[in-house]
């Protein structure tokens, strides 16, 4: 698996707020994420780690 594929920058769908994955989460990829902005989960297409801007890639959900 290629890690900067992975490794992505995720705005929540409903509040715009970044996404950004810590402890567990910021090492394992997963689909489901959890907004600390307004605590509303979503999903995205693939298994990602939410980083902060500067990654390689941006994803909106």
């Amino acid at each position: 698996m290629n890690v900067s594929k992975i490794k992505v920058t995720i705005f929540c769908p409903f509040c715009h707020g970044q996404h950004l994955d810590s402890g567990k989460y910021a090492i394992k990829p997963h689909k489901v994420h959890l907004c600390f902005h307004c605590g509303k989960k979503f999903k995205v297409g693939k298994p990602t780690i939410g980083v902060k801007n500067g990654s390689d890639m941006t994803l909106e959900s």
